[in-house]
């Protein structure tokens, strides 16, 4: 019986440890609008927590503005405190609270299928 207990433990425990750094959309925060300007002076919040509500430190954070084909993002400018993998994508790396603050310089509306939130590729959102 001592045996199945242990067992039944490890298996929890494992569970637990497994799901521990892979992003939740539940647990993760994402600001409700997503609002960007040419001069990059607004700012769009990610908070990026795991199953157990623990921020994650250096998760990538990547927005996908490709469904929004009325956004245009600015030139690149070393400056920018995000990295660009696409002329419709910016990209970000957590901080020690989960925290990835866009100032996304770029201007246009969106009237597409939105932009599209992941951290370390899972899901977390989608905004018009």
């Amino acid at each position: 019986m001592r045996s199945c207990l242990l067992a039944l433990a490890l298996v929890v425990v494992s569970a637990t440890v497994c799901a521990a750094g892979v992003p939740d959309p539940a647990n993760s925060d994402v600001d409700p609008c997503l609002v960007v300007c040419p001069a990059g002076d607004i700012v769009f919040h990610v908070t990026v927590r795991d199953f157990n509500n623990v921020p994650i430190l250096n998760s990538s954070v990547f927005i996908d503005l490709c469904g929004c084909p009325g956004v245009v993002l600015c030139p690149a400018s070393t400056t920018d405190p995000y990295l660009r993998p696409s002329n419709c994508q910016v990209a970000k790396l957590t901080d020690a609270q989960g925290h990835a603050d866009f100032a996304i310089r770029a201007g246009g509306v969106c009237s597409g299928l939105g932009a599209k939130v992941y951290a370390d590729g899972v899901f977390l959102a989608q905004r018009n």
